[in-house]
């Protein structure tokens, strides 16, 4: 049993260890040193003053620590059919298309950054109907993106049709007398 256990045997086990820790390290620097690019919808007006009508944005964010490069959004036709309300124009069906355009990337977003378009509106016309996009409709959306270093980044997200002022659908204003 001590002949296996040789000062050649610990060498070479000492390498092999420490080489697989550099890689390991290597491994988690590359996936903690990255872009990370989400999106998310929010209200396009600051001030609401037609409940009846929702303005959105769609905002891309880069929320890692390096910058992401030539940033495209991708969805299926049939995903986007569902968004849109029986009652739309087809212009407005184009605002929103063209943010999914090979032309319409982001060429650069620097870390911390954002990055936002118009994307529609949802106008509520009664019995639970809207006139625009749908109201509280999903969206999968694929996006890709590079690091400088031109390495190929993918994240799926799901874009929620809503406004971004109560997540449970409303919100409860308190004003403080000034007495």
């Amino acid at each position: 049993m001590s002949e296996m256990i040789t000062p050649y045997t610990i060498s070479v086990s000492a390498l092999l260890i420490s080489l697989l820790s550099l890689l390991f390290q290597e491994f988690q620097w590359r996936r903690s040193n990255r872009p990370i690019v989400s999106a998310y919808i929010c209200d396009a007006k600051e001030v609401r003053a037609d409940s009846k009508v929702d303005l959105f944005n769609l905002v891309l964010i880069n929320s890692g620590p390096i910058p992401a490069s030539n940033i495209r959004l991708q969805v299926k036709e049939s995903d986007l059919k569902k968004i849109f309300s029986d009652v739309i124009t087809e212009q407005e069906k184009e605002i929103v298309k063209v943010c999914f355009d090979e032309e319409s990337n982001v060429a650069l977003l620097l870390n911390g950054e954002k990055a936002e378009t118009y994307f529609g509106r949802s106008e509520h016309i009664g019995n639970g109907k809207c006139r625009g996009l749908e109201y509280d409709a999903w969206l999968p959306v694929k996006i890709t993106y590079y690091d400088l270093n031109k390495r190929k980044y993918k994240t799926k997200i799901k874009l929620k049709i809503r406004d971004s002022y109560g997540f449970g659908g409303s919100i409860l204003k308190i004003t403080k007398s000034s007495s």
